[in-house]
């Protein structure tokens, strides 16, 4: 029993070794399709609805990064301390205001990513469709780990149950040579008689 525990163990942990991979492969084609949208003039792209709106949202924030990058340059280089401590001061909202867009840009763009994969666009389709098929694979090899892993803990279960009652008989077993000690040295004609 312990050598069959030992082997769904190993084999839970293939699965979730391939698990891993399946998810590191489905983000390499995610991150694909984000280069694409990146490289591609938006303007001229359409996916579908969901995307549409997306994409409007990332180009008003794309255009909103570019002049809050354009008002922080237009501060000049000054030559005086003082000159110079004041455009630094005045840049701080406006460096902070910019990281800020810059994280609304990396969520508007998951979103998009998502939105394409769940559209029927000729935009990407070879990484949509391998992204569907590795997504078929993790849910079977998630079903699977979960089959192996239900087996495997009944089958501790049932080791631990065996292993318990294995140590119950030990004990009723020392418990009865203590209550019987010497009666094996004795004559077999004595106790007959």
């Amino acid at each position: 029993m312990t050598a069959e525990i030992a082997r769904l163990n190993k084999e839970i942990k293939q699965l979730c070794s391939d698990l891993s991979l399946t998810k590191q492969q489905i983000l390499a084609e995610k991150r694909k399709i984000k280069s694409t949208i990146q490289r591609v003039d938006l303007t001229k792209l359409t996916v579908g609805k969901e995307f549409d709106r997306k994409k409007r949202r990332y180009l008003y924030i794309k255009d909103n990064i570019a002049t809050l990058k354009s008002k922080k340059q237009g501060y000049g280089h000054p030559s005086g301390m003082f000159q110079k401590v004041r455009p630094m001061l005045a840049n701080q909202p406006t460096a902070m205001d910019i990281r800020k867009n810059e994280r609304q840009l990396e969520n508007v763009l998951d979103d998009m990513v998502e939105a394409v994969i769940s559209s029927n666009s000729p935009f990407c389709r070879t990484e949509r469709e391998t992204i569907q098929d590795l997504n078929k694979l993790q849910s079977r090899l998630s079903r699977t780990r979960r089959e192996k892993h239900r087996k495997n803990s009944a089958k501790n279960r049932n080791l631990r149950l065996v292993r318990d009652e294995c140590h119950e008989l030990r004990q009723d077993l020392k418990a009865m040579e203590k209550a019987n000690y010497g009666l094996e040295h004795l004559n077999p004609s004595v106790i007959h008689s």
